[in-house]
C-alpha cells in the first residue's frame, strides 16, 4: 500500500506486468537479510521470555542473536559485525521491552490478517502480517513494527506509514487469525538500528479516516482511465524504484507532473 501511495508504477510493473528484478549471482549480505535475522531474533527472544523479563534477559537476547545469525548468515566477518551492532542495541531495547511490558502482554508474533475493503467496483483485501501483537488487560492491542534500520520521521510516518493504522483496522474488524475484533490504544515503530521509537497516532477517527482514504485510492486505480504514474510522490529525493528505467528515468524529474494528470 506504501508502494501504491509513493510510486503507482512499481505496483503496475510488478503486480500487473509481473517483472521482477533478477537476483545477483551468489548470496550477498544486504539489508533484507539482516532485516529478515533481526525480525527472527526478536521473535525468539519473545518465545523464549513469555510475559516477563527475566534477570538474564541480556544473555537471552544474545543467544538468540548468535543462534538465528548463524542460521541465516553464512559469513562469519558480516556476522560477526551484525552481532556487534546489536549488542549496542541490547541495553536499549531491554529498557524499552520493560515498559511494553507493563503497557500489555506479548500475545502474537508474525501473525497473518484480512480485512476486505467494500463498495469497490472489484473485490479487494488488505492483507498483513504483524510483526507483534501485545494486549493489554482491558482487552485492546498494542501493535508493535521492528525496523532495522532508520526510523522515519514523524512528518514522513504521517504521510507514508500506512502498515501499523491498517493493521490496527484489521484488528477491529476481527481480522487477525485467531484473534477476537478488538481496538488498537497503541502503535509503534520500534528501530533496533536506529535506537529509537516511533509511536504512531492510534485514535479510532485516525484509523478510520486512513481505511476511508485506502477505499478512495483503490477506488481511484480500479477506474480504467487512471494510470500508474512513476515516483508519483516518492517522499525522498534518494528513494529509488527497480522500474526506473522502464518509467524512462531520466527523461523527467522528480515534481514534473505526468502529462494532464489531476488527483481526486
Amino acid at each position: 500500500i506504501e508502494t501504491l501511495v509513493r510510486d503507482p508504477y512499481e505496483i503496475y510493473a510488478s503486480k500487473v506486468l509481473r517483472l521482477r528484478r533478477l537476483d545477483p549471482i551468489g548470496r550477498q549480505p544486504d539489508a533484507l537479510t539482516r532485516g529478515s535475522a533481526i525480525h527472527a531474533v526478536l521473535d525468539a527472544f519473545l518465545g523464549a521470555t513469555g510475559d516477563a523479563l527475566p534477570d538474564n534477559a541480556a544473555q537471552l537476547f544474545r543467544a538468540a542473536a548468535e543462534a538465528e545469525f548463524a542460521r541465516v548468515a553464512p559469513w562469519p566477518a558480516v556476522r560477526a559485525l551484525w552481532i556487534a551492532r546489536l549488542d549496542r542495541a541490547t541495553d536499549w531495547f531491554l529498557l524499552g521491552e520493560a515498559d511494553r511490558r507493563e503497557r500489555a502482554g506479548p500475545l502474537a508474533r508474525e501473525l497473518r490478517g484480512r480485512r476486505n475493503l467494500d463498495g469497490l467496483a472489484a473485490p479487494m483485501a488488505v492483507t498483513a502480517r504483524a510483526d507483534r501483537i501485545d494486549r493489554g488487560p482491558d482487552g485492546r492491542y498494542a501493535i508493535y513494527d521492528y525496523k532495522s534500520g532508520a526510523i522515519p520521521s514523524d512528518k514522513y510516518a504521517r504521510a507514508f506509514h500506512l502498515q501499523l493504522p491498517l493493521e490496527a483496522a484489521i484488528a477491529e474488524a476481527g481480522g487477525f487469525e485467531g484473534l477476537p475484533a478488538g481496538t488498537a490504544f497503541h502503535l509503534e515503530l520500534i528501530g533496533l538500528g536506529a535506537r529509537k521509537t516511533l509511536p504512531i497516532d492510534a485514535r479510532p477517527e485516525a484509523i478510520a479516516a486512513i481505511w476511508t482514504r485506502l477505499r478512495g485510492l483503490i477506488a481511484f486505480y480500479q477506474t480504467p482511465a487512471n494510470g500508474f504514474a512513476a515516483r508519483l510522490r516518492p517522499g525522498r529525493v534518494q528513494f529509488e524504484s527497480a522500474y526506473d528505467h522502464l518509467a524512462r528515468r531520466g527523461e523527467w524529474a522528480d515534481g514534473d507532473m505526468p502529462g494532464d494528470w489531476e488527483w481526486r
